[in-house]
This record gives C-alpha cells, sequence and structure tokens, in this order.
C-alpha cells in the first residue's frame, strides 16, 4: 500500500484483518487518523457525512429532504447491521470525529454489463466501491486516497482481481483522483442511458489489482 513519508500503515494480512479495531492509521500535522470498521453507533454521523457529500444545499433544504434522509439512514442501518459475505462499511476517525467512509460490497453480474477483461463471465458477482466521502474542512488531505487503498487491499485478501466503481462524469475533483489512483474507464454512460435511470450520465472504472 502505498503512503507518504509522514503516513504509516499497519494492516495485518490474514482473511480476519477488516474485523480489527483499526485497520490502518497515520499520522498528519492535522492529527493521527485511523480507519476502521463502521459500527451502528456511526449511523448519524455517517447519514450526515453523506447527506452532505451527494446532496446539495438546495436539495437538502426541500421540503421532501426528511423523508430523502430518513431513507437513507434506513438503507445505511439495514447494511451496517447485516452480515453478508464480501460486504464492509469503512470510515475514517480522529479524535473521536469522523471524517471520511466508503463501502466494499459486491454486485451481481449480468449478462450485458461491461467488465474488465480479467474478470471472469462465470462469477456471479464483481467487487464494487461505493459512497466514498470526506467531510468539507478535512478534504485535500489524502483521506479518500488511503481510503481507496484500504478497499484495494481489501480486494486482494478477499481474493478478487479487480474493483470497480461509478463516477459522476461531472466530477471532475473524483474523476481526477481515481485517475491518479489508476482506474480506467470500462464504460462511458450516454445521456438517454442516464436518463432512463433517473441520474447524471457516469463513468463506469475499473482497476486491475
Amino acid at each position: 500500500m502505498k503512503t507518504s513519508s509522514n503516513h504509516y500503515y499497519n494492516p495485518t494480512h490474514s482473511t480476519a484483518w477488516a474485523d480489527s479495531k483499526t485497520i490502518a492509521h497515520w499520522h498528519t500535522p492535522q492529527g493521527h487518523f485511523h480507519i476502521r470498521r463502521a459500527h451502528l453507533a456511526d449511523l448519524p454521523a455517517l447519514t450526515e457525512m453523506l447527506s452532505h457529500a451527494f446532496h446539495s444545499h438546495q436539495v437538502r433544504q426541500n421540503w421532501f429532504y426528511p423523508l430523502l434522509y430518513w431513507g437513507m439512514q434506513t438503507d445505511l442501518r439495514q447494511r451496517l447491521t447485516q452480515n453478508a459475505p464480501y460486504q464492509i462499511s469503512l470510515v475514517v476517525e480522529a479524535e473521536g470525529v469522523l471524517h471520511g467512509t466508503v463501502e466494499l460490497g459486491t454486485r451481481p453480474l449480468i449478462p450485458w454489463q461491461p467488465l474488465a477483461p480479467e474478470t471472469p463471465r462465470s462469477s456471479p458477482h464483481y467487487l464494487y466501491l461505493s459512497n466514498l466521502a470526506v467531510i468539507a474542512p478535512s478534504r485535500r488531505q489524502g483521506i479518500a486516497t488511503q481510503l481507496i487503498d484500504t478497499c484495494e487491499q481489501l480486494t486482494q485478501v478477499w481474493g478478487f482481481t479487480g474493483l470497480y466503481l461509478h463516477v459522476l462524469k461531472s466530477n471532475q475533483t473524483a474523476c481526477n483522483l481515481y485517475g491518479r489512483a489508476g482506474y480506467q474507464i470500462i464504460q462511458d454512460e450516454a445521456f438517454w442511458e442516464a436518463w432512463l435511470l433517473g441520474r447524471p450520465p457516469c463513468l463506469f472504472l475499473h482497476k486491475a489489482l
């Protein structure tokens, strides 16, 4: 796992390492950060973080936002409490404050799904990264990169050959982040495809590991 000179990682390489209290940790002038598995007690802070990361201020001021917030929290609660294989929610914590989060889980492989050549079509699913978010005051400190690195290491521990994700084409900051991390475009979603799915156009990315 690549780190800068002021970062220190201490992950275990067993299949149970993701269940340990601290998966990775590092020091910066801003504090001592560590990555761990998310717990149900993190639910309020995680919902707030994801809400601000993926919904604009205008949406958060709308009358229907409480219902949207409730639905987001309910889905997150379900993912935190279910014990599904190859699924984990991670958080970055420092001094009792959550600074970032990411989720890793499987997606079912459908016949028309575009995939990288190294992903076998015989596999029933592929590994997928989602909900990567960092709170605004803690951005541009390498937290997102550390979370991606940890997900990639866990991907290898679980025996997968690569990692997939979607990113909004309009989110240039995120596109640049994944590009620097070595992710390649598998599918450039057309406007009409995004319209049918009811969301802005995305890029489907992959990195071989």
